[in-house]
């Protein structure tokens, strides 16, 4: 007799199978949900590792070989840019109005290799404030009130960050890039090129020498060349040109598996809690983008920032490589460059090894370097050492910044720039320390080493080394060697390239032994 009772809904609607296994399927539901309430408020950062060792994709379609090593630095080279009026104009209104460094498209022509369709930009800071005008990356942008009551100052900084001007474009500084309007695309197995700012009558061998010191002496730098340059035939300049950061660049320095990270001029180094956002304008990721992140960076920041002074000294080789930055910052203090990590600028380079699990402190940024008694520098960095500052007077690695005290006058020698004759320069001093936007000096990372005990021994070690290695003729060695091929032209001749050269060997002599 069949059974007439009516199937319920449960029996209607749901399939054998599903019935049989409810349990267990309606049990991993209410885990889920359970666990996505308990950690809903946590990020959650992956790490993917890719195979063979490399973290990104390899997306080079086109290397341009060239006609010759663009390196090379026993030979001379030529850059040549060609650029239209209106892209150029383009870049000239968009920075000095937004204060944007805007890419605009030109043709490059690199010892006799005709690229097309490259991307240029202006690059730098401090460098760039004669040519902002009045607007935001302008002198009078940033600092109008100064300027009024020094109206030479502008004058000033283009003569000793850069002496870089719009109507002479061959003295711009600019960031060159292979594949920005042409993906892939690469000279050289380079990817960006960056053209040096130079101070007036400078060859830049300076920042050639410091560059070439750093790498002699096992450290990581960057490769360098010098360069006839020119900008639609309107003049030359001698301007030095190096390879620039990128996911290239990481690969190259052969550090392993792991990550690079470039500061930016705004940051800090400082914790600001775990949120990644927090730090978007201190670091920009040069590789392994989307695969890693700022994290490593973000744990380092938050141990330090609750480190008590015993804990930093006795946890420190948990996190950084203690010998490389011992060199990192004797390499500073012995080429008197004070924009380092430091310095106004923040230039330097923080490099996350995967395999230790430890940063590495790599140098960036030397134009400043080995300059002596540059009134910027004097101005920025106080009195040299062995000379008791002024009362009230904090030195480089006060992180509350450069605060002279009133009445304070330049150091004796220090003339003022042209146009600066005259000007009360305690009332200037005054002003700038409530100025917002004044660049200030300290980072906490080399603060706390050089002022800790326990690494004295590895700082003292690392002076010794590097002295016995940079010896005064050693340098002038290289100077010699370097001077064969830098170029003569118009905006710098064969004199004043050989007054520079003799104004550094005089500063090498005083700084090296």
């Amino acid at each position: 007799m069949a059974n007439n009772k009516k199937r319920s809904l449960w029996n209607r609607l749901l399939p054998v199978s599903i019935r049989h296994n409810a349990r267990l399927i309606f049990g991993s539901v209410l885990v889920l949900i359970v666990t996505g309430f308990m950690l809903g408020t946590f990020q959650i950062r992956p790490i993917i590792f890719a195979n063979d060792g490399v973290l990104d994709s390899n997306d080079i379609t086109m290397n341009v070989v060239g006609n010759q090593n663009f390196f090379d630095t026993s030979v001379s080279h030529r850059l040549e840019l060609s650029i239209s009026d209106i892209e150029y104009q383009q870049m000239i209104r968009d920075f000095q109005v937004i204060g944007e460094k805007t890419w605009i498209v030109a043709d490059a022509t690199i010892d006799g290799t005709f690229i097309p369709s490259v991307g240029i930009r202006l690059k730098g800071n401090s460098t760039l404030f004669a040519l902002g005008g009045d607007g935001p990356a302008g002198m009078r942008g940033r600092f109008g009130e100064l300027q009024d009551m020094a109206p030479g100052m502008e004058d000033m900084a283009g003569s000793m960050v850069g002496g870089a001007s719009f109507e002479e474009p061959a003295t711009l500084p600019l960031l060159l890039s292979f594949n920005e309007f042409f993906p892939g695309r690469v000279f050289q197995g380079y990817p960006e090129l960056a053209i040096r700012p130079a101070n007036e009558g400078s060859s830049s061998m300076n920042e050639a020498l410091s560059l070439q010191l750093i790498a002699d002496s096992g450290q990581v730098s960057q490769d360098f060349s010098w360069v006839e340059f020119s900008i639609n035939d309107i003049s030359n300049g001698t301007r030095l040109v190096i390879e620039n950061p990128n996911q290239q660049y990481a690969y190259r320095i052969n550090q392993g598996r792991g990550v690079l990270f470039k500061s930016t001029s705004e940051n800090e180094f400082e914790y600001k809690g775990e949120d990644i956002t927090n730090y978007v304008d201190d670091f920009d990721q040069i590789n392994a983008i989307g695969t890693m992140d700022l994290a490593p960076v973000i744990s380092f920041l938050g141990w330090m920032d609750s480190a008590s002074v015993e804990v930093f000294a006795a946890e420190l080789e948990q996190w950084l490589e203690i010998s490389s930055f011992a060199k990192y910052v004797v390499t500073h203090d012995l080429l008197g460059n004070f924009d380092d990590m430091a310095g106004p600028g923040r230039n330097f380079l923080l490099w996350y090894s995967l395999e230790t699990s430890k940063f590495t402190v790599i140098t960036w940024d030397m134009n400043l370097a080995l300059i002596g008694d540059n009134p910027m520098a004097m101005m920025m960095a106080g009195p040299p050492p062995g000379m008791m500052p002024p009362s009230g007077m904090g030195p480089p690695g006060n992180s509350a910044g450069f605060t002279p005290p009133p009445g304070f006058t330049p150091p004796p020698g220090m003339t003022p720039p042209p146009g600066m004759e005259g000007i009360d320069m305690a009332k200037i001093f005054e002003r700038m320390r409530n100025m917002p936007g004044m660049p200030t000096f300290g980072n906490q990372l080399k603060d706390r080493f050089m002022a800790s005990e326990a690494f004295s021994d590895d700082i003292a070690a690392a002076r010794e080394e590097l002295s016995s290695l940079w010896t005064a003729d050693y340098a002038n060695s290289l100077i010699d060697q370097f001077s064969l091929v830098v170029p003569p032209t118009t905006i710098l001749n064969s004199e004043a390239i050989a007054l520079d050269i003799e104004q550094l060997k005089q500063n090498i002599s005083t700084m090296l032994r």
